[in-house]
């Protein structure tokens, strides 16, 4: 008879949490009214709005907006790994939690690695995720003044955020925030050649009720149940309102690659890394309430679905050198960053014309941003063996993203670029400088 031991690895903890959330009230005159009108032109024509109250944009917190809240949470959790032979291990893993305002969850992740050959490893992956609604979601709500497209003018509107004990929320047929829930497939491996080696995976991720902001209601949205939103609006001095709400279930599917080289060169050593992130994302459905039916493209409109979708890089690439050399080190890196959208939110399909209510051929408000690299050189010196000072160019040719097109998304100049996509930022060449201290 032949024994075969199997080693196992064994590991657990538990976890508990308390979370405060408040919120202040402001000072009066951070959100009085002081009864300012400003003048607009709104097609050509002249009209006076009123101004924001106190202080622009974001007044400050009424005393109605003031609260107080807390939870608490345990979870418990276990990780077991066999090695059954050499070449293959399994791993086995699960986490029970349990928050004191909404209920608990279960769970759970399997996960595989094979050593194929000297060098190469094929790994899989699959687990189920969970993820609390945060206190702000909960309870976060305030006034705030957001532009909002009128007749081709960026105008400010005053938009409440309701919370979701709000009788607003409510009224809307919002129910109770619930957990978001994931699964979560990938598979890939590694590979090493003498100085070369690569890392290859794909990873799968549908997520449901998924937590967002809804799109603003106007008072003219007329509702399933009847009547229209100002009915709920007007008697609170709102012109709009939005609320979190588990709105959407998504996929996103990706790739992520990274190759090195490592090698000698001269008196030093050199370390080149190229690593590239291919990913999409996918709204799958859009959850509503009763009252809200059919008012889909309101709750979650054609502009909140691209900040999913085509928002951010679907690609983005990063090659990255460094040499080291006795004290020095020295990298050379550029990033480029794959093209982004914005989508209007009334603008229909995304064709370059389309038809205005007058029905007239109108330039359409989508644009798409093209892809740019950004460059970065860094210089480090090693002091002595616990002090290391760097010195660096952050984007040093001075590159910034495309700006808006179209006059009614930049607001008569004041927003030149995307206050709403965003690939890098529009900070231009950066100089920086940082002393890293090793104590231990």
């Amino acid at each position: 008879r032949v024994e075969q031991n199997i080693p196992i690895n064994i590991a657990f903890g538990g976890e508990m949490r308390f979370e405060n959330y408040k919120i202040f009230d402001g000072q009066p005159a951070s959100y009085e009214n002081g009864g300012v009108e400003n003048l607009w032109m709104i097609n050509g024509d002249s009209t006076y709005v009123a101004g924001a109250p106190g202080i622009q944009v974001f007044p400050g917190f009424q005393p109605q907006n003031a609260l107080d809240k807390t939870r608490n949470s345990f979870a418990a959790y276990g990780d077991l790994e066999f090695e059954f032979t050499d070449e293959f291990l399994l791993g086995v893993a699960g986490r029970y939690e349990n928050y004191s305002d909404f209920g608990d969850n279960f769970s759970f992740k399997f996960a595989a690695r094979y050593k194929i050959a000297d060098g190469i490893t094929a790994r899989a992956s699959f687990s189920t995720g969970f993820r609390a609604p945060s206190l702000h979601q909960v309870y976060f709500n305030n006034l705030s003044t957001q532009f909002v497209d009128m007749g081709g003018e960026q105008v400010p509107v005053q938009v409440g955020t309701f919370n979701n004990e709000s009788t607003v929320t409510h009224a809307f047929g919002i129910e109770p925030l619930k957990a978001e829930t994931s699964n979560n497939f990938s598979v890939g491996g590694t590979a090493r050649f003498g100085h070369f080696s690569v890392a290859v995976d794909y990873y799968n991720i549908t997520i449901d009720d998924r937590i967002v902001i809804s799109g603003r209601f106007g008072p003219d949205e007329q509702l399933a149940g009847g009547g229209t939103a100002g009915d709920i609006l007007t008697p609170l001095g709102a012109g709009s309102a939005q609320f979190f709400t588990n709105a959407v279930n998504t996929t996103t599917n990706g790739i992520d690659v990274v190759a090195t080289y490592k090698n000698k060169l001269g008196s030093g050593r050199l370390d080149v890394i190229l690593a590239g992130n291919f990913t999409s994302t996918t709204v799958d459905q859009i959850n509503t309430s009763d009252i809200l039916e059919g008012k889909e493209d309101v709750l979650f409109n054609r502009e909140e679905v691209s900040r999913l979708e085509v928002a951010q890089p679907k690609d983005k690439l990063m090659l990255s050198a460094t040499y080291n050399i006795n004290r020095w080190d020295f990298t050379l890196r550029a990033t480029r960053f794959g093209t982004i959208q914005y989508i209007h939110p009334s603008d229909g399909d995304q064709a370059d014309w389309i038809e205005n209510s007058f029905t007239e051929l109108v330039e359409s408000r989508d644009q798409k941003f093209d892809g740019k690299v950004v460059p970065d050189l860094q210089v480090g010196w090693q002091i002595w063996d616990n002090l290391h000072w760097t010195i660096g160019i952050h984007n040093f040719t001075n590159t910034y993203p495309d700006m808006h097109q179209h006059s009614s998304n930049n607001s008569s100049g004041r927003f030149l670029y995307s206050r709403r996509v965003q690939q890098f930022g529009i900070k231009g060449m950066q100089f920086y400088t940082k002393i890293g201290i090793r104590l231990f």
